[in-house]
C-alpha cells in the first residue's frame, strides 16, 4: 500500500530509509583491510526496514582481469583504486549476495 508520507526517491524507488551506521568504524576497518595481505572481513551492522542486518564483506576483484587498465581518451593509463569493491553475505545467511 502507498503511504503518503513515504520517502520517494524516483519513479522506480517508492520508499527508502537513510542508513545510519558508524562510518568512522567502517572506514577504519576498510583501511585495515586495504593494508592487509590476508584481507580480513569488513563488517557492517545496521537497522533498516524493521530488521537488523549484519554484513560480512570481503574484497573481491574477480570482476577484473589481471591486466585490467583504464585508458583515457588520449591513450593515457589511469590508476584505478579497486580497494572499495567487496562481496559478501548476511551473517548467518550464506549466498545472500
Amino acid at each position: 500500500p502507498f503511504v503518503a508520507a513515504s520517502r520517494r526517491l524516483s519513479d522506480y524507488v517508492e520508499h527508502y530509509e537513510p542508513l545510519q551506521y558508524d562510518s568512522r568504524a567502517v572506514h577504519a576497518q576498510h583501511a585495515r583491510t586495504r593494508r592487509s595481505l590476508d584481507a580480513p572481513d569488513l563488517r557492517i551492522a545496521f537497522h533498516a526496514h524493521n530488521r537488523r542486518f549484519n554484513l560480512r564483506l570481503r574484497r573481491d576483484l574477480s570482476a577484473f582481469s589481471k591486466d585490467f587498465k583504464v585508458e583515457g581518451s588520449n591513450g593515457e593509463i589511469h590508476d584505478v583504486d579497486t580497494s572499495h569493491i567487496y562481496r559478501g553475505d548476511l551473517v548467518g545467511k550464506y549466498h545472500t549476495f
